[in-house]
């Protein structure tokens, strides 16, 4: 009965998430341990031993043990008639100060996804089980997280394939069923008893109290995580909808009118295409606290050097060579060099001492905005007002440490204007008006 239940529990997760199909191989993740063995076992019987290679992966912590698993595993690969790979990886020394078992992880997962691509497979396959994702449940909310990865998935993207776990269903007991009824053994890694681990103290004292509230909390944990990805999932979709509705880009009025949760994951994810991680909660506030505020010119820090900034009612993420550097400051239209096609557009030029040159970046108006040429202060909010229309949301204002250099089409700062200085063009499209005589005529100013 056991066999059955794992048998049928894993075979529906991978027809669910349709995680191995049209006769792909797959590369299975073996430690020697009791998960591992059943998960290797399983997909050989399920899907023949043409279509599976192990591999393992040697972390070099454990000394003697850890040889001791790595020929357990290859025998093992052995007896079920599959292709088997090794590697050995100094995790210890790789670790440095940093914590052992997230560098193990990180490496390990590298070291699967280089095999699986060098093999041209491009389904990996880890046995976490159902313990292991109410272990990771509970400890992702001990720490503080929402239900964006509370627990694990059961479909992960990687660069080259998905990386799946058909037993993230199946209970830990109905495992070792599974190998007693299938007559497996298996290596038990002595350090899954050292709760120093935060993880193992989870198993071995946090779940068997809370075993004594339901003998189903494991199985209730594990279905609370998998409803949340699948909420998550759908959230996210309507985020992925409202970027695509603004055709792509972050329109301010479009993100403002979404409700909390999805205005959230869209934001997280136009910061962490930039910052290349998940933005903190505080980082995520202050850029919807941009968003719902709305001016133009408003701008906040993240990590990273990276700034949010709120331009002509959108939302732009930008690094810090894009946010500071004058070269790059295309987005716009400030550059060094002349156009060389000044037709259709607006080029207007300033000369500037050549270190303040060195310091300059683009940012769009703000409120309040003002500096001094000709000895007198000048606001922006005035002299905008002799900018063709077309250009008054567009044209940036270009500064230095100190604040304003030039608003394009007005003069430089009076401690920043050489005469003989470098020159600096600002290049913008103007709008086509047509006379009553159907003329085209340009506006310049």
């Amino acid at each position: 009965m056991a066999i059955t239940d794992l048998c049928s529990a894993a075979l529906n997760t991978v027809r669910q998430y349709d995680m191995i199909g049209n006769g792909r191989r797959v590369l299975v993740g073996l430690s020697g341990g009791a998960d591992s063995v059943a998960l290797t076992h399983w997909l050989t019987k399920t899907f023949g031993k043409e279509r599976v290679v192990a591999m393992h992966v040697n972390h070099m912590i454990r000394g003697a043990n850890a040889e001791r698993d790595e020929r357990f595993s290859a025998g093992f690969a052995a007896s079920l008639g599959i292709d088997f790979v090794s590697v050995k990886i100094d995790v210890p020394t790789a670790a440095g100060s940093s914590s052992l078992e997230e560098t193990a992880r990180d490496l390990r997962y590298a070291a699967l996804e280089k095999e699986a691509e060098a093999r041209n497979i491009s389904v990996i396959a880890l046995a976490h089980n159902a313990n292991d994702n109410a272990e990771t449940t509970i400890f992702n909310i001990a720490r503080g997280c929402g239900i964006s990865g509370i627990g694990i998935p059961a479909v992960r993207q990687w660069r080259s394939g998905v990386i799946v776990r058909p037993l993230i269903g199946v209970t830990r007991d109905v495992i070792e069923k599974y190998l007693t009824d299938n007559g497996l053994t298996h290596i038990s890694d002595e350090t899954n008893d050292d709760t120093e681990y935060t993880r193992n103290y989870i198993r071995h004292a946090v779940l068997p109290s809370l075993n004594r509230i339901n003998t189903a909390s494991v199985a209730n944990i594990s279905r609370l995580s998998a409803y949340a990805s699948e909420d998550d999932a759908f959230i996210t979709s309507l985020a992925d909808k409202a970027i695509s509705d603004g055709g792509g880009r972050l329109t301010v009025g479009i993100l403002s009118a979404l409700p909390t949760p999805v205005l959230k994951r869209a934001v997280r994810k136009a910061v962490a295409a930039v910052i290349g991680e998940a933005p903190s909660e505080k980082a995520t506030e202050a850029v919807i606290s941009l968003v719902l505020t709305g001016k133009n010119g408003t701008t906040c820090e993240l990590p990273a050097g990276v700034r949010a900034l709120i331009a002509d009612g959108e939302l732009f993420i930008l690094n810090e060579r894009e946010f500071k550097s004058l070269a790059d400051g295309s987005r716009c239209g400030i550059t060094l060099e002349k156009p060389i096609d000044e037709n259709n557009v607006r080029v207007l030029v300033a000369k500037i001492k050549a270190d303040t040159v060195g310091e300059l970046f683009t940012r769009q108006r703000a409120d309040g905005d003002s500096y001094v040429f000709g000895g007198l202060t000048r606001t922006l909010k005035k002299l905008k007002s002799d900018v063709p229309c077309d250009a008054r949301q567009r044209r940036p204002v270009v500064c230095d440490r100190h604040g304003i250099v030039w608003y394009p089409g007005f003069r430089v700062r009076d401690d920043a204007y050489d005469p003989n200085g470098t020159q600096v063009y600002y290049t913008e499209p103007v709008i086509l008006h047509r006379s009553d005589d159907d003329q085209v005529n340009y506006t310049n100013v």
